[in-house]
């Protein structure tokens, strides 16, 4: 797939290539059917004819439909139109806690403590439901402009063995 916009599934225009990561590619995008602007992620061509690529892929959505919480990256929708898979999720209008550092240089103390308790209401949400997330990092935090903490990319995330 190409940075030229398009139309997946007659419902996204895909825009701007707003994140790359090591399976799959997010994209900006125009939901026609809710007029909304969401985040396509769409696993990468060369892993679009991989059994296991596809099948991590969709056990991802699988993961993130049993999650809705306000500090969680919601699923919208998920599925495959031909070879292409895709997760269509929740916009975040902000940025990543990595983007935040390098910017800043760092997070005041009370910042910290206030993205922390919101990682960890996450988490705790994911727990309970037998979710282990597995990759909470800078990268997969991503904070809104309204100050809204919200984790992303349930991609290797596991069930626990106990739930």
């Amino acid at each position: 797939m190409n940075d030229q916009p398009r139309t997946l599934g007659g419902r996204y225009q895909l825009g701007k290539v707003i994140g790359r990561g090591g399976m799959a590619i997010v994209y900006r995008a125009f939901d026609l059917k809710t007029h909304q602007t969401v985040a396509v992620k769409v696993l990468r061509e060369e892993y679009a004819e991989d059994p296991e690529y596809r099948e991590r892929f969709r056990r991802e959505g699988e993961v993130c439909r049993k999650l809705s919480h306000p500090n969680v990256v919601n699923l919208i929708d998920a599925g495959e139109v031909g070879d292409v898979s895709y997760l269509a999720m929740e916009y975040v209008d902000g940025e990543t806690i990595k983007e935040l550092i390098n910017q800043t240089g760092g997070i005041a103390q009370e910042d910290a403590i206030r993205v922390t308790l919101q990682i960890l209401a996450a988490r705790g949400h994911a727990d309970q439901r037998g979710i282990i997330h597995r990759d909470v990092k800078p990268q997969n935090v991503m904070v809104s402009r309204a100050g809204q903490v919200k984790v992303g990319d349930f991609g290797i995330a596991g069930m626990a063995d106990t739930k």
